[in-house]
């Protein structure tokens, strides 16, 4: 094959749909939007001077500037991103590709006016009828003329509504929200954004969660974030975390007629009986100013005072009331994370329920008249597309076949298909007290006899960590689950699938991964993890874990991996993959175009340095999971389990998929709570050319073998496994320490791989 070039993004286009298993209709979240091709939409840029880098003080901003100058915008509907960007339907008088500069005042703290310079610039002409063209597939999709689409339907929710990233959260009724702890609560709210389809223009809304500040006074809420049932003093640490966790929060201070709001900048050393300050002539105290002002005696003395806005004006914590609606920015602790999560797991058809509400009673498209100005219009019904459901797939033990129901299957009187011995074993306690020697050596008799009924015989050093309270549980299903995890972390291999018609050449099977540190966290590095299949039963897998730039996405020295692992597969199977394909989890579509100029070039680089004129054809896709298209059954016959979710198995490739290239959604997995996420595969590059059906049946074949549950998961085991690497990798460098440079960590964890050559899956 000739050397390719992998510069510049030429997706391949849809070869074809798939026509295998049973056909269903279900609904979509996506809601049709219709334009008038031939119209324009101007968009403008807005720089403000000095800068202004708080959204609801530029929403205000325009708010003033066209009251302010309201011949500018006669006759000329416009809509904000809360950024920089205006949208208008006609051309703001007077303003052209040079711009023009306004002056605008603004209270910006009680008190407090200040003028400001806003210059305000045409930047493009956006012609519609290329986003039609584009719909029809006859060009590439212009985004810019998306982002102008909803950047409209949105403008009006986010005057009504707080808003969070792209979504929305109205004042929450009384199951829309609920308390976290920690001065936290959850609220729902509604995912917009707009979508090129098969079908046109759509409007994606989904719910979504966060946190938010419960509106209480503050005391109460610092006694809440320490558990408390009243605080009446801080230690100096307890003061230092809470200007961190209530710095910028605004608040109402409910002292006096006017009630006033402001700003909290930081949480002073100081009690109010120490804060002194100038009033009618002479030095009063906070305390004294309260008492004799307003006729209040503090009730808190010992609390140290907030500072506001500009550092000069304290007050005492117990008259200033957190606003609602304010997003909590920091990460939650894992305990909220789990009550978070519990919340967000609603049924499908109460989900499908929420979001119909959201659109037709809350946003009320219909009767916006910022969207009614630019001629566009949602329709109020989900859209209805045409699915499959694929049969179930085989699994193959060494005891013979077993057909999954709803997902899952049973290992009683399953052996696997190859098992390893286990020559030597122990128990460690990581635990302050004891625990009763009678239920390890129950635990250890159960285990034994579960482990030798899937055909293993004898377990040695390799490490297995369980949670106290499942020893007393120890029922079948949950030894037969730590049977499948000793048999995979000791190289064997718990079962396999009938070999797809994509393995009769020789193919090596990649999965990859990036993840980066969590939020607030400045300096540490990502973790690349990348596995390749080691046998055709998809049980082993060669390694690699890459530690790279913080938060580079794209991952380094793939070549070198790759070649590594085709020399590999090579040794163990005397034979050279004639196929690649290459499962890449985490990349936005916005990536795409690096993934394509970087990781492919440095694949296809990694396979002609293995030998001259070698250049196995390559099929790359991008796993997707965080997307907010969700699936509901149309017909309740169609539903499975408590949750009235969509079978698993279900795949989607119309109705809601790009207009033009080659993608898919597949819920592989059976949801046992809340409502099931499908995963979207979009195939960016395949010179193995295959149907979509191949693809399809392939990958949901894939979510079969993951070594660690008797059921099919949510995504392709490859990837899985990328995943739990990549959680081993931030093990490994918690160990070596933080101030060790990449290159040199990736050489010590690569030390620590190689003792694990032969392709078990230890990490799993």
């Amino acid at each position: 094959m000739a050397a390719t070039a992998f510069t510049k993004a030429a997706l391949p286009q849809r070869n074809g749909f798939g026509s295998k298993g049973k056909r269903i209709a279900v609904y979509a979240n996506h809601y049709p939007i219709s334009f008038q091709a031939e119209n324009s939409i101007i968009q403008y840029d807005m720089q403000t001077n000095p800068e202004v880098k708080i959204k609801s003080d530029l929403r205000d901003f325009i708010s003033i500037l066209q009251s302010s100058y309201s011949q500018l915008f006669r006759g000329v509907v416009t809509a904000f991103d809360g950024v920089r960007n205006i949208y208008a339907n006609k051309r703001l008088n007077g303003i052209s590709s040079d711009g023009k500069t306004f002056t605008i005042d603004k209270e910006m703290r009680p008190g407090a006016i200040k003028s400001f310079k806003i210059q305000i610039k045409e930047v493009q002409l956006i012609q519609l009828t290329d986003l039609n063209r584009a719909l029809r597939g006859e060009t590439d999709v212009p985004y810019q003329a998306i982002q102008a689409v909803d950047v409209v339907l949105r403008c009006t929710l986010a005057k009504k509504f707080t808003m969070v990233y792209r979504s929305f959260y109205p004042e929450p009724a009384d199951d829309d929200w609920r308390s976290l702890g920690c001065g936290h609560e959850s609220w729902r709210g509604y995912y917009q954004s707009a979508r090129s389809t098969q079908t046109g223009l759509s409007l994606n809304i989904d719910t979504s969660h966060t946190a938010f500040y419960e509106a209480v006074l503050v005391h109460n809420f610092i006694a809440r974030y320490f558990n408390q049932d009243e605080i009446r003093s801080l230690r100096d640490f307890q003061r230092k975390t809470m200007a961190s966790e209530l710095k910028n929060v605004k608040v109402t201070a409910l002292h006096g007629d006017k009630k006033r709001k402001y700003r909290i900048t930081d949480i002073s050393n100081n009690k109010p009986n120490q804060i002194q300050f100038d009033h009618n002539g002479k030095r009063v105290s906070v305390t004294d100013y309260f008492k004799t002002t307003y006729g209040y005696t503090i009730r808190y003395p010992d609390l140290p005072c907030l500072k506001m806005n500009n550092k000069e004006i304290h007050l005492p914590m117990e008259v200033c009331e957190i606003i609602p609606g304010q997003y909590y920015k920091k990460k939650i602790n894992e305990r909220e994370t789990a009550s978070m999560v519990r919340f967000a797991a609603i049924p499908a058809d109460q989900r499908r329920g929420k979001i119909d509400t959201f659109v037709n009673r809350t946003a009320q498209y219909s009767t916006d008249p910022v969207s009614k100005g630019f001629n566009i219009q949602v329709d109020p019904h989900m859209k209805k597309v045409d699915a499959r459901v694929l049969s179930p797939v085989k699994v193959i033990y060494r005891s013979g076949e077993m057909l999954p129901r709803d997902g899952s299957w049973n290992l009683q009187n399953a052996q696997f298909i190859s098992s390893k011995q286990v020559h030597s074993w122990g128990c460690v306690w990581f635990r302050d007290r004891m625990l009763n020697p009678r239920k390890v050596e129950v635990l250890i008799s159960k285990l034994k006899k579960s482990t030798a009924d899937c055909g293993i015989e004898g377990i040695n050093e390799k490490n297995l960590c369980m949670q106290i309270k499942n020893i007393d549980k120890a029922n079948h299903q949950f030894l037969a689950n730590l049977a499948l995890k000793i048999n995979a972390k000791l190289g064997g291999t718990n079962n396999t699938i009938n070999q797809s018609e994509l393995l009769k050449k020789p193919t090596i099977i990649f999965g990859a991964d990036v993840t980066h540190p969590g939020i607030g966290d400045q300096t540490s590095p990502s973790v690349a993890a990348i596995v390749g299949s080691a046998n055709i039963d998809l049980s082993h897998y060669f390694h690699a874990i890459r530690i790279q730039e913080h938060r580079k996405e794209i991952i380094q020295d793939l070549q070198s991996v790759v070649k590594t692992m085709m020399l590999s597969f090579y040794r163990k199977l005397h034979r050279k993959p004639e196929r690649i394909i290459f499962y890449r989890d985490g990349v936005s579509e916005g990536q795409f175009n690096d993934v394509i100029r970087e990781e492919l070039t440095a694949i296809e680089k990694a396979c002609r340095s293995i030998e001259e004129g070698y250049r196995p054809a390559i099929t790359f896709l991008v796993v997707q999971k965080r997307h907010h298209t969700r699936f509901f059954p149309s017909q309740n016959k169609d539903s499975v389990g408590k949750a009235r979710n969509v079978p698993p198995g279900l795949v989607v490739d119309r109705g809601v998929c790009h207009p033009s290239q080659f993608d898919f959604y597949l819920c592989s997995h059976f949801g046992i709570q809340g409502t099931s996420r499908p995963t979207h595969y979009h195939v960016l590059l395949d010179e193995n050319k295959l149907s979509a059906d191949s693809l399809q049946e392939f990958t949901y074949q894939l979510c079969h073998v993951y070594c660690r549950c008797t059921r099919s998961v949510s995504i392709p085991a490859p990837v899985y496994y990328s995943h739990h690497l990549a959680f081993r990798a931030r093990s490994y460098m918690a160990q070596l320490g933080g101030e060790m440079r990449p290159q040199e960590m990736n050489r010590k964890i690569e030390q620590v791989l190689s003792k694990n050559i032969g392709g078990a899956v230890f990490f799993a």
